[in-house]
This record gives structure tokens, C-alpha cells and sequence, in this order.
């Protein structure tokens, strides 16, 4: 049964698109809670432990979610599907408002990024129906922050994801495929952040803040 009281602002975006950047800021300017929903502090240990099991996940991050899911495609599914449902149990237990980087768009972005082909229909609409499901019982809002960095020095690499200016580019046309696939069915508000300048983002998170 949905919920008729949603707390999540979640954002979401390609790896150093600045999400994290400006879900702490909104979270700050908004007198809000903020939890960061990376992989790491959001999977439970039973499916870590399958993951690590099956494929050899070391929990490094990013980059190495990415190298498992070119060479074992197996893992990509089991790697996003098992996120997702973490994701939506953590969400579901959010009673206040709150911030968090990281949304249930992700996965679906990643999922039709790293999975979709090697999906059957059936499985893929079953992956869409429960991220659609659980962005419907748990977000308000979702920001999405696409890669608007400059192609010089633009990647920040942070020793965990790939630091690279063409796939953050290829990632986030997928993350822009995916917010399409939900914007007909999802029944909060999506806002889109399109520029790159720091201070130009945080007024943009302000008066999204005090529209509602």
C-alpha cells in the first residue's frame, strides 16, 4: 500500500556528476536528515556475502562494480537487483525528512547500463516494476544531476570510480533513459540540475526546496 507521506529527496546521477556535493548542501540548507546510500553502506551482509562468493567482490567500489559486471555478466543482475531491495528496505524506514546521494534510478540506469542485455523482457520489466514500486512508496522528490563537467580534469578521481569523461558521458544518457522510463508512472516530482557552476546549483536545490 503506498504511503501518503513521503520524506525522500533523493538525488541521483552518474558517479562525480557532484550529487553528494549537493545532497549534503540541501540537507544543511533544508534542516533535514542526510544518509549516503553508496553500495558499501546500503547492501546487507547476506547479499554481500553471496556476491563476494559467487563473483569475487572485494567491496572496493565503483570501478571494480564495473569490471565484475563486464567480465562475470551474471553478477551486474545480482549486483543491482540486490541493491535495489537493500535500498527500498532502507527507504522505507525513513519516518523524517531526509536527503540522500544515491536513488532507486540508479539502479535501474546501472541495471539497463551493465544487465539489460543479458535480460530477458520479463525479467528486466520485473526489475523496473519493483524500483517503480518502491520510488512510489518511499521518494517525494528526485534531483537528477547529469555529467555537465568540463572534459579537462572534469572526473574527480576519487581512487573508487572511473575517472573518466566519455563513460561518465555514456553513463548518464542511460541515467536520462531511465528517468523517462519512470517519469510516466512515478507520482512525486522530478527536477533536473543542467549546469556545472557550484553556486548556480546549490540556488537551483534552494528554490526546489522552497517550492514545497
Amino acid at each position: 500500500m503506498e504511503r501518503k507521506n513521503k520524506n525522500l529527496l533523493t538525488f541521483t546521477g552518474p558517479s562525480g556528476s557532484g550529487k553528494s556535493t549537493l545532497a549534503r548542501h540541501t540537507s544543511k540548507y533544508g534542516h533535514c536528515n542526510y544518509f549516503e546510500g553508496s553500495a558499501g553502506l546500503t547492501l546487507d551482509e547476506k547479499t554481500a556475502s553471496f556476491l563476494q562468493q559467487t563473483y569475487g567482490w572485494q567491496r572496493s567500489g565503483h570501478k571494480e562494480v564495473i569490471h565484475l559486471s563486464e567480465t562475470a555478466p551474471g553478477f551486474a543482475y545480482d549486483f543491482q537487483i540486490g541493491l535495489l531491495k537493500a535500498r527500498i528496505a532502507k527507504f522505507l524506514q525513513v519516518s523524517e525528512p531526509t536527503v540522500t546521494d544515491r536513488s532507486l534510478v540508479d539502479n535501474i540506469a546501472y541495471a539497463a547500463l551493465q544487465a539489460k542485455k543479458y535480460l530477458s523482457d520479463d525479467k528486466w520489466q520485473g526489475f523496473l516494476d519493483l524500483a517503480i514500486k518502491g520510488l512510489n512508496e518511499t521518494v517525494e522528490i528526485i534531483i537528477f544531476v547529469p555529467t555537465q563537467n568540463p572534459y579537462t580534469g572534469g572526473i574527480e578521481d576519487n581512487g573508487s570510480r572511473i575517472a573518466d569523461w566519455l563513460f561518465q558521458k555514456v553513463a548518464s544518457a542511460h541515467f536520462e533513459y531511465a528517468i523517462e522510463l519512470i517519469r510516466p508512472h512515478f507520482n512525486g516530482r522530478i527536477h533536473t540540475i543542467r549546469n556545472w557552476d557550484l553556486r548556480d546549483r546549490m540556488d537551483q536545490v534552494e528554490s526546489i526546496i522552497l517550492g514545497y
